[in-house]
Order: structure tokens, then C-alpha cells, then sequence
């Protein structure tokens, strides 16, 4: 009996070349002419530029023995699969290039480990696809959440950039499930061709602490009324928070969300601020000052008339979960009479 290469196919035609993305490489064997049986040895072999997970594998029931190939520098891969009695074998090739700029998730950073809790999930959840190089009208963005849901954006002559991606409200529910997610965008020109960013590895952990036990964040700006006006708005809205058991290295995150009169949700009006407490912190507490710019989240950077509603979480070395604030709310009017 002779065991033949028949073919090699990647399940992806290009890779970044960033050690991140896993293409999977699958070689078919024939035995004198039919599919192999299960158990067949297949060697394989790498150019430089990529690295294979398995130097040699088995074929399953079809005929069929896989590896897994990963790019790590801009080049042209090529991947060969060969047996006892084919040293020749066959190639898939692989075009590995510089990776897209990578996306960012709001509310997950190095800081924190990159993971989204609960009252980040609860803040609302938001990715951003943002410029990269040889963006053009004709393209089609197609942003993904590991394997659970992905989203389709075309790019046109009217497309700005960066592209924002509401996962909370439209993307499948599934994707805020605890676990890990590799997030990650491809882009796709008007021939065919194919991009890919480089990845972030997100972490959803909704534990937390459901029961608020710190005290409100403090605005001294509505202190004397009830208001955020055009006056406090430009002069930079100033947030104080101060609680018991301070400690330097505290991650404090201000959630800011701010609402029309009719209660709805203004998304480019809202706004979470991460800040590490410092030794300066102890004695006087954190001060973060909001950018006026949140207060003009309408058109021509008009203002609007509502509320907000502040609190913060914070996080400690050595706990297992956030440490939830009460509540601050207050009127805003930023139109002129």
C-alpha cells in the first residue's frame, strides 16, 4: 500500500504575523488512490516566517491529518505535508503580513487585566475598529468575538473612522457570558483580499459586589443646585471620591452616564474613568475632572438638557471582586436660553 499527498489546503489564506492567529492547515491522503484510513503518519514542514504546532500527525477516518500553523514575521509561508512514501509531498501557502491596528473595548485595559465586570456590563459595552493603514471605500470590515458573533461593516467614501461597535445591544447576548474572547477585526478589498488585526484577549467576570457600601462620588458643582450648566461644563466638571481603608494602588473607576429628558441613554455623553490611587490620594482623596466636551455630545457640538447619574467601583490586590459606590445624580442643561 502507498500513502499519497493528494492536497493541502489552509483554512485561511492569510495570517498576522503577530504569533496570535491559529490557521489550521489539513492534508488529504490517498491509499493507492481511495482515502486513507485512520492512523496514517504525516510529516510536516514550515518556511521561515511561521511555526506549526505538530511536526507530525495522524489521519482521522477520511484520510484526513491536520496541524496548526501560526505567523511570525511578514512572509510568504509555505507548509508541506509528506509521508513514508512521498517525500515530495504537496504545499498550502500562507501570506502572513503586519497586523491591522488592534481594536479596543471599552472599560478593558492592561490595568485590569482586561476584564469586563459587571458594572462594566452594565455601563454598556462598546468596541472600536480604529483607523488603519489602506482604508478605503470598497471594503468590508467584519469585526468578531471569538467565535460567537461577528459584525459586518462596509466601508464607504462617507466612513469615519474609528468605527464604534455596540456589543451590548447589537451583538448576540452570548458574547457577555463569562469566559474568554479573542477579539479581532479582518477587512476584506473589492478583489478579495484579506486583513487581519491583531487580537485582544478579553475577559468577562461578572463577580462583583451587587450591594452598594462606598460613599456617592461628590460634584461640588451641583452642591449649591441642582445643576450642571454651561458655565460648570466648560470650567471642567470636577468628580471627588473619598471612602475609608484608602489604599495606594486602588483601582478606582468613575462610571459617568448621562441621559435626555426623556431618560434615553446619550452614548457619546457618557464616560468611565480609571485612576490608581497614589500617596498624594490618601490624605486628600482622588480628583478627576470631566472633559467640557461631554457636555456638547450633539450635533455642531450642541449641548443638551437631562441627567447624569455617577458612581465608582474599586478594585484591591488581594480581593476577588469590585467594591461598589452609591449613587450620584443631578440635572444638566447645556443650551443656550
Amino acid at each position: 500500500m502507498t500513502n499519497l499527498v493528494h492536497s493541502v489546503v489552509s483554512s485561511q489564506s492569510t495570517l498576522p504575523s503577530d504569533n496570535t492567529m491559529v490557521a489550521t492547515v489539513s492534508a488529504t491522503i490517498y491509499t493507492d488512490g481511495v482515502p486513507a484510513i485512520a492512523g496514517v503518519t504525516v510529516n510536516w514542514a514550515v518556511s521561515s516566517g511561521g511555526t506549526i504546532d505538530q511536526v507530525t500527525s495522524t489521519t482521522d477516518a477520511t484520510g484526513v491529518a491536520t496541524t496548526g500553523l501560526k505567523a511570525t514575521s511578514p512572509a510568504q509561508i509555505k507548509v508541506t505535508a509528506t509521508t513514508g512514501d512521498d517525500a515530495k509531498g504537496k504545499s498550502a501557502m500562507v501570506t502572513a503580513s503586519k497586523p491591522l491596528t488592534t481594536p479596543t473595548v471599552l472599560n478593558a485595559s492592561e490595568g485590569d487585566a482586561y476584564t469586563l465586570d459587571q458594572y462594566d456590563l452594565k455601563f454598556g459595552v462598546t468596541a472600536t475598529i480604529p483607523f488603519y493603514t489602506g482604508a478605503a471605500a470598497g471594503q468590508t470590515i467584519t469585526f468578531n468575538w471569538d467565535v460567537v458573533d461577528q459584525k459586518q461593516i462596509m466601508v464607504t467614501s462617507d466612513t469615519t473612522f474609528p468605527i464604534s461597535v455596540d456589543v451590548s445591544n447589537d451583538m448576540k447576548p452570548a458574547c457577555l457570558n463569562d469566559g474568554n474572547y479573542e477579539v479581532y477585526y479582518d477587512v476584506v478589498d473589492a478583489a478579495g483580499n484579506d486583513s487581519y488585526s491583531a487580537s485582544v484577549i478579553l475577559t468577562v467576570y461578572q463577580g462583583g459586589q451587587s450591594t452598594p457600601t462606598l460613599p456617592a462620588p461628590t460634584i461640588p458643582d451641583v452642591s449649591e443646585d441642582p445643576y450642571i450648566n454651561i458655565q460648570d461644563a466648560n470650567s471642567g466638571v470636577e468628580v471627588d471620591i473619598n471612602y475609608n481603608g484608602m489604599t495606594i494602588g486602588d483601582l478606582v473607576t468613575l462610571y459617568w452616564s448621562a441621559f435626555d429628558k426623556a431618560s434615553n441613554l446619550i452614548t457619546n455623553a457618557c464616560t468611565t474613568l480609571p485612576y490608581t490611587v497614589t500617596q498624594d490620594d490618601i490624605s486628600a482623596g482622588v480628583v478627576l475632572v470631566l472633559d467640557p466636551s461631554l457636555f456638547y455630545p450633539g450635533q455642531n457640538n450642541e449641548g443638551y438638557e437631562g441627567s447624569f447619574d455617577a458612581y465608582y467601583t474599586v478594585n484591591r490586590a488581594g480581593l476577588p471582586a469590585a467594591i461598589l459606590s452609591y449613587s450620584t445624580d443631578a440635572l444638566v442643561d447645556t443650551i443656550q436660553p
